[in-house]
């Protein structure tokens, strides 16, 4: 009877000692061997709010920048009349908007045409730009006009009239004489007009190009040139200057103030 009352008293005692070990492990955090999780047991995470995108701006109607600009303003035609005595040389007609800018037309008239004896040459330029323009008359085929024999404004549009221009070519003769009445060789003689102060170099027959410079004989010439005035004048003596008519003065002696 003791015996059995023992082996109850052992039995128990087991049992508290396991409900006591399970309960310190639980204490301290160790669980049973973790089961898989379940799709139950997944956080899944919450989709972002969708932001509604702005309107798209509508399209605008694709421009023809063509189609915007304006047309060149034309008027037609412009004529010029050449009259007067006919030159041995070929004449140009160039029309530019300034004395630098490249012509917007050029016409060549052949020195065979008759522009002398009554008859008249006439050039049209077509299709011109409206605005202010200057016209040129050049001796030759000179591409540039800084020689040339008329340079007069016009205005597109023109009068219906053709403009007349008087081809009256001309040539000066320049002596450079000092206060004793002897020539001055090599002195430098400018000339212009009133109106425009770039050099006019002079050409001489057969001569493309020559510095405006007096010969042993203290003279230089100046051709061709057109009707109208002039300034010309020694560099080396301001006093030495005059103002010359053509064609009415073929020459002009220019005197210095002292001696060289």
């Amino acid at each position: 009877m003791l015996t059995l009352i023992r082996l109850v008293f052992a039995v128990l005692a087991g049992i508290t000692c396991c409900i006591a070990g399970w309960a310190g492990l639980h204490a301290l955090g160790v669980q049973e061997r973790p089961r898989a999780a379940g799709p139950a047991d997944v956080a899944v995470p919450e989709a972002p709010i969708a932001t509604q995108k702005p309107a798209l701006a509508p399209l605008r109607a694709v421009v023809d920048a063509s189609a915007s600009r304006q047309p060149t303003a034309t008027s037609g035609s412009l004529t010029v009349a050449l009259r007067g005595e006919r030159p041995p040389f070929a004449l140009t007609l160039q029309l530019r908007r300034g004395w630098s800018a490249a012509p917007l037309c050029t016409r060549i008239v052949e020195a065979s045409n008759s522009i002398g004896g009554g008859n008249t040459e006439s050039v049209t330029f077509p299709n011109l730009p409206a605005g202010e323009h200057l016209l040129y008359l050049v001796a030759g085929n000179a591409a540039t006009p800084d020689s040339y024999l008329v340079r007069m404004p016009v205005s597109i549009p023109a009068p219906g009239a053709p403009i007349e221009i008087d081809v009256g070519v001309a040539s000066l003769l320049v002596r450079v004489r000092d206060a004793a009445d002897r020539a001055v060789p090599r002195a430098l003689v400018q000339l212009s007009r009133p109106d425009d102060p770039r050099w006019i170099a002079p050409l001489p027959s057969g001569v493309t190009f020559a510095a405006p410079l007096t010969d042993a004989q203290g003279d230089v010439t100046f051709a061709p040139l057109g009707a109208g005035t002039y300034r010309v004048s020694v560099i080396d003596d301001p006093t030495a200057a005059i103002e010359v008519t053509l064609p009415a003065q073929p020459e002009v002696t220019l005197r210095l103030t002292a001696t060289k």
